[in-house]
């Protein structure tokens, strides 16, 4: 009797040495795993910031105690007077390029060396998967030069009639709110179409979800039915535009419209498919597609390794920006504009990958613009925020409250 229980208490302990043994084991493999990208700067003698395992640098932005832009910011004032510095996000390291030439060098002059975006493969939707800001190598280069025609002059041209009619019709709108306070980001959405609002409708367990997967697992996220995009609003708005252009194409009616652009488009997507599978856009970031050395540097970038532009700090320094916090739109006149750097205003990406409908953004903006001031007077009231307070949830920089104004028709 006393045989059995000595030998069962013997198994319990082996047991339970196992299950210790297991649960250290397992330990040890995530903490090696999770840490195992952690001297790559070191290494290489680039200045970096020390990261804590799991989350990398990005404690405080999935603690919800800074925006996207801010952590941007403080990244940039952390190097600045370096060239460049690294950064982690979770286990990914990823360099941050500030030098004016080397942003130059990698996003205009030596373009070939990174031809791609860091994109989230998701599975679906197609329409999000299939976008420019996704594709890559020759499948991209493929789709815009067929899309770059859409944004020819002449093309816009045409296309200034409707943009006018939908800044009429803007104004329109707003005379039903003289002298009271309007909310603006919302007012001016039903002008430009605003239906890829990212985030806001993603519920907090969802965002969670997708935050501890892009950042520990982001392999996964390519299997997942995970969007940054309100789904229900694109899909009804894809489905739409599908009847409209199968009902043009049936007409064999043309027009000057985005909705011709959508029918001539789809009318060369199967050459451009076939070609494109017979050979083999607060920051800008690039992936590298071959081996690159930084210049000035002994610094060898590799291939599927990712440099980013924060923007925001770039446009937040006093050097390139005074007083950049101030409203200041002389400083983009042509005497002030030539006294920095071209391509360091980057609202619109920058280089061959910079966003192919900027010019009829541009466009639309100014008319926009031009018609609102002729018509309505702006002003301050209650519920104006100063400073604006940013919403540290969004990836984009949006007020947190709105943006809200009194309007008085003139």
């Amino acid at each position: 009797m006393d045989l059995s229980s000595g030998l069962k208490s013997l198994f319990l302990m082996i047991m339970e040495d196992w299950k210790i043994f297991l649960c250290l084991t397992i330990l040890s493999s995530l903490y090696l795993y999770y840490t195992s990208t952690f001297n790559f700067f070191e290494k290489r003698g680039i200045p970096y910031r020390k990261p804590v395992i799991f989350v990398g640098n990005l404690g405080p932005r999935l603690r919800g105690k800074q925006s996207f832009h801010e952590f941007q910011l403080e990244v940039y004032n952390y190097f600045k007077g370096n060239r460049f510095g690294g950064i982690f996000e979770g286990r990914r390291p990823l360099l941050t390029i500030l030098d004016p030439d080397l942003i130059k060098a990698i996003t205009i002059r030596d373009f070939d060396h990174f031809t791609d975006r860091m994109a989230m493969n998701a599975k679906e939707p197609k329409f999000w998967s299939r976008s420019l800001l996704n594709l890559k190598g020759s499948e991209w280069k493929a789709v815009r030069s067929t899309l770059t025609p859409v944004f020819s002059s002449s093309r816009l041209r045409n296309m200034l009639p409707l943009i006018e009619l939908c800044s009429k019709q803007m104004v329109q709108f707003l005379h039903q709110y003289d002298k009271k306070d309007v909310e603006m980001k919302q007012t001016i959405g039903h002008f430009t179409l605003e239906v890829a609002e990212k985030f806001d409708y993603m519920p907090m367990h969802k965002r969670i979800m997708l935050y501890f997967i892009l950042i520990f697992l982001p392999q996964l996220i390519r299997y997942l039915n995970f969007s940054f995009l309100n789904l229900e609003s694109s899909k009804e708005l894809v489905t739409i535009l599908k009847v409209a252009k199968d009902e043009r194409q049936k007409s064999g009616v043309k027009k000057n419209d985005f909705l011709q652009i959508l029918v001539d488009f789809s009318e060369n997507e199967r050459t451009e498919s076939e070609k494109t599978k017979s050979t083999v856009l607060s920051r800008v970031d690039r992936v590298c597609t071959k081996p690159y050395n930084l210049p000035g540097t002994n610094v060898v970038i590799k291939p599927g390794e990712v440099v980013a532009i924060p923007l925001y700090g770039i446009q937040m320094d006093p050097e390139y920006y005074p007083e950049p916090k101030e409203f200041k739109p002389e400083r983009f006149l042509n005497e002030n504009k030539n006294e920095r750097p071209s391509h360091l205003y980057m609202a619109f990406g920058v280089g061959p990958r910079n966003c192919i409908g900027l010019r009829f953004a541009m466009l639309s903006a100014k008319l926009a613009m031009v018609d609102l001031v002729k018509k309505f007077r702006f002003s301050a009231c209650d519920k104006t925020e100063d400073p604006i307070q940013f919403d540290r949830r969004s990836l984009l920089l949006k007020a947190r409250g709105g943006l809200w104004v009194r309007v008085e028709a003139i």
